[in-house]
């Protein structure tokens, strides 16, 4: 709070920009490098938030787009130096109501009411008192993704799985093959045969993006006159030749 106060008795706030944290961060060191000071780093930082809100996330040409009349919301909107540039920016006097940090949940309080059908699903104090919970930590063992597996375990044979991929550690049996995309991909992947080209061969390893350009690839350097060799599957064995090559 003491920080965001200090950013409205700025003189020359720092630009700097409106590009994402891992950008401002850096910024912000090479200001205080330059030498400036706390207050006018506090106003940049809120000059930044604004813009890049406005202009990177909204996308608006510009700030007329949002018409005259302005009320905000969240708990960016609490920091007084934020509210004020973006009024600044907006050229208008915005109107920011006193519970501003809470207007979400109460939106969604009110959502929850409307669609109430008039029975809660909250246990009752019986209930709560017969109430039991157990974590326990598994390893899926049904595709070779081994996925981490977090069973939360209620009474009354209820339980909830999280960490999962897929579906299989909740319904007990494979998902469909026709239904399956990975497999699907890695058919269509596979159906680029080489055909031998008078300009000699080229060898396209099947990793990375080459899972996504290989249509392309294959149908250029084919059309071309070479002759397109991509590399196996992926195997433990593969993968021990591999190893030793790598410096």
């Amino acid at each position: 709070a003491e920080f965001a106060r200090m950013g409205l008795f700025a003189k020359h706030p720092v630009d700097l920009g409106s590009r994402c944290t891992v950008f401002m961060n850096s910024q912000v060191k090479q200001a205080q490098k330059d030498g400036a000071t706390t207050e006018d780093i506090s106003a940049g930082l809120s000059v930044s938030v604004v813009k890049n809100a406005i202009y990177k996330v909204i996308r608006v040409p510009d700030a007329k787009a949002l018409g005259r009349n302005i009320v905000v919301q969240g708990g960016t909107f609490l920091n007084d130096a934020v509210l004020r540039v973006f009024e600044k920016e907006m050229g208008v006097e915005v109107t920011r109501p006193d519970i501003a940090g809470l207007m979400g949940a109460y939106g969604a309080a009110v959502y929850a009411m409307k669609k109430s059908t008039g029975k809660s699903a909250i246990i009752g104090e019986k209930e709560l008192e017969n109430f039991r919970h157990e974590v326990r930590v598994t390893t899926c063992g049904m595709c070779s993704n081994h996925c981490r597996l977090t069973v939360n375990m209620f009474g009354g044979n209820r339980r909830f799985i999280g960490g999962n991929r897929c579906e299989k550690p909740v319904t007990k049996r494979s998902g469909k093959s026709e239904l399956d995309m990975y497999a699907y991909k890695l058919k269509l992947l596979r159906s680029y045969r080489p055909k031998a080209g008078p300009r000699g061969k080229i060898g396209i390893p099947m990793g990375l993006n080459m899972y996504e350009l290989l249509p392309f690839w294959h149908t250029f350097f084919t059309r071309l006159g070479f002759e397109v060799v991509v590399s196996p599957l992926s195997t433990r064995e593969l993968y021990i030749r591999g190893q030793s090559t790598i410096p």
